[in-house]
């Protein structure tokens, strides 16, 4: 006990321990800051100045990062606007080439119809004869069908007996009629048509189209191009409407008079065959 009095009356020798302080331990303990925060505390501002420039660099870097993206998207989306013009051009050339091609057959057909035109009208001018002809050997057979019942009628008459001094005079047949009648055609031939609405669609010269620089100037050009021919086409498809009805009304005529003259045909062959037999 002396010797724990006299430490602790003495002054110590530890110049950071002051005797009249004197704690125990808990508090000492409790009073004591934490380490780790003691650690984070000597370190905070250097930390915090290299998390700074970090944070500066990172920023800068995701800047460049997103001018970089932007110009990649804006040559990606010139190339794609580039590419979707040139398609658009070489549609529309397609679509010029196709209408050029249109219009060519449209033109053959119009060609065509007015050949089939005219062969219609010989074919009715041709009917138109035979039907003529059929009537004027109807007369003949109804002239020979009058020369053989007056024939028959002579011979089938009993003979009188002859009177004295008297004569007979034996009967004669009638005259036939002339045969020489000329066959006149129907004045039906028709006085051909003009030239077809579809054959005046000339002057298709692919040598007047030229090439602009500029996609947006080929673009208006093949328009053009485009918008004329359709019209063309539309004038073209109303002329050959127009043809085929009118041949479509010579087909019905022909048809007509292609069986009244089979009719005529069959009867007098009838009438023939029946001045054969007897």
């Amino acid at each position: 006990m002396g010797k724990y009095g006299q430490i602790k009356s003495g002054k110590s020798s530890n110049p950071f321990f002051d005797d009249e302080e004197d704690v125990d331990d808990e508090t000492f303990l409790n009073k004591a800051p934490p380490r780790s925060s003691s650690n984070f505390s000597f370190g905070s501002s250097s930390n915090s100045y290299g998390y700074q420039n970090f944070n500066n660099a990172s920023s800068q870097e995701k800047t460049n990062d997103t001018w970089r993206d932007l110009d990649d998207r804006k040559e990606q989306l010139m190339f794609q606007k580039q590419q979707i013009e040139e398609r658009t051009l070489q549609s529309s050339q397609r679509a010029v080439g196709l209408l050029y091609e249109t219009e060519e057959v449209g033109i053959s057909t119009a060609e065509e119809l007015s050949r089939q035109r005219e062969q219609l009208e010989r074919t009715d001018e041709r009917l138109d004869d035979i039907n003529a002809s059929l009537r004027v050997s109807e007369r003949h057979i109804q002239n020979i069908k009058s020369v053989f019942s007056s024939i028959k009628n002579y011979f089938s008459k009993t003979p009188e007996p002859p009177k004295p001094g008297g004569r007979t005079t034996p009967t004669t047949s009638p005259n036939s009629k002339e045969t020489g009648t000329s066959i006149e055609s129907s004045p039906s031939s028709q006085s051909l048509p003009g030239p077809h609405p579809g054959l005046r669609v000339r002057g298709i010269e692919t040598s007047e189209r030229y090439s602009p620089s500029s996609i947006d100037a080929q673009l208006d050009d093949n328009l053009g191009v485009m918008g004329d021919t359709i019209t063309r086409l539309k004038g073209l498809a109303v002329g050959l409407e127009k043809e085929l009805d009118e041949q479509n009304s010579l087909i019905d005529r022909v048809h007509m008079k292609s069986e009244k003259a089979d009719w005529k045909i069959q009867r007098q062959n009838k009438d023939m065959q029946r001045l054969l037999k007897k």
